[in-house]
């Protein structure tokens, strides 16, 4: 009977894997959409309220203001990545770190978690 029990499971492991093996990869895969939608900045509400080289850090008050991806699409040089740029929480001119420190300080501020600016479609 050990015998017998000792074979099935051998057999049973060389047609498991030649059946894993033998099993074609599918050209494209569906991955899951992103479940948020895209951010609206409500640039007239921080215009009113703040300067514009708040935001516009790097605005020599001179030139046309550049948008956020003008520098921040670069993954080369000193400025932050795309996502750090809004995201992180060690700037002030940040999104999330200006509205944190807002917060902080007392202040009316705007969103600080995911769903307040990336709504669930």
């Amino acid at each position: 009977m050990k015998k017998f029990v000792s074979i099935a499971v051998a057999l049973a492991f060389v047609f498991g894997v030649t059946l894993v093996l033998a099993a074609t990869a599918p050209e494209k895969v569906t991955l899951k959409a992103n479940p948020k939608k895209v951010v609206e900045f409500p640039h007239k509400i921080h215009s009113d309220q703040f300067k514009c080289e708040v935001c516009h850090h790097k605005w020599d008050k001179k030139g046309e203001l550049k948008a956020c991806l003008d520098c921040h699409k670069k993954t080369d040089g000193d400025a932050p990545k795309y996502y750090k740029a809004f995201h992180d929480l060690k700037v002030d001119n940040s999104c999330v770190g200006c509205h944190t420190k807002m917060g902080k300080d007392g202040k009316k501020a705007g969103p600080t978690k995911c769903a307040g600016c990336h709504p669930k479609k």
